[in-house]
């Protein structure tokens, strides 16, 4: 039992060592400008897929409507071909609401901050999931799911998401804590692009302000 705790343990580290590595290369050292949002999801997409062996990944941010909406998506389709991030471009969920919202808390919950949420029979689970058809369309079956929040210091922002586990189709306890301290990693990585960003901004708008005061 030791062995294989410790083995697990090995595993882990070197899953999220690995995450973190690729998402810290998004960043230049010798660039000044921060990379596109959308750039840093997709490598933490592609990450997702690669170790929890999902048919798809998403990630979804809440919006100045309070509405949790896609910001990106990564896997294959029932064709086995990539799906296209333009594929229902405005999928969207009420926090709270249907299966990818439940990992938000609603407005209104006495908690700010989401919890997990998972399902392995996603059809009896969910009847009437929203986008249910389209999604059981283009992936050709819709079984399984792990939905998990990114939490920022002061509230959840976001969630982190994947679809159909491929090989015995179930999703594990395992593979639920995985995902969870994956979506720490991703959301740590994003609080600090919004950071670097901002900051970004800010000295544009001074470069600027210094300019035009030279000029007068």
């Amino acid at each position: 039992m030791a062995n294989y705790i410790g083995e697990q343990l090995k595993d882990l580290n070197i899953c999220l060592n690995e995450i973190g590595h690729a998402l810290g290369t998004c960043y230049s050292e010798n660039n000044s400008t921060p990379p596109k949002l959308t750039d840093v999801v997709q490598v933490a997409l592609k990450q997702v897929l690669k170790h929890l062996n999902s048919q798809v990944a998403s990630l979804f941010l809440l919006n100045k409507d309070g509405v949790l909406a896609r910001v990106g998506i990564e896997g294959t389709d029932g064709k086995n071909e990539a799906i296209d991030n333009q594929w229902l471009p405005k999928e969207q969920y009420k926090p709270g609401k249907s299966f990818s919202g439940k990992a938000v808390p609603d407005v209104g919950n006495d908690s700010i901050y989401g919890s997990p949420n998972y399902s392995n029979n996603l059809n009896n689970n969910y009847e009437g999931m929203k986008y249910g058809s389209e999604y059981l369309n283009k992936l050709g079956k819709l079984k399984s799911g792990i939905s998990v929040p990114l939490n920022g210091f002061h509230r959840t922002f976001g969630s982190l998401e994947v679809l159909n586990k491929r090989g015995s189709g179930e999703f594990t306890s395992d593979d639920i804590y995985r995902f969870m301290l994956m979506g720490n990693l991703v959301a740590n990585h994003i609080s600090h692009y919004k950071r670097e960003y901002r900051k970004y901004v800010n000295n544009q708008l001074t470069n600027w302000l210094f300019r035009v005061e030279s000029e007068q």
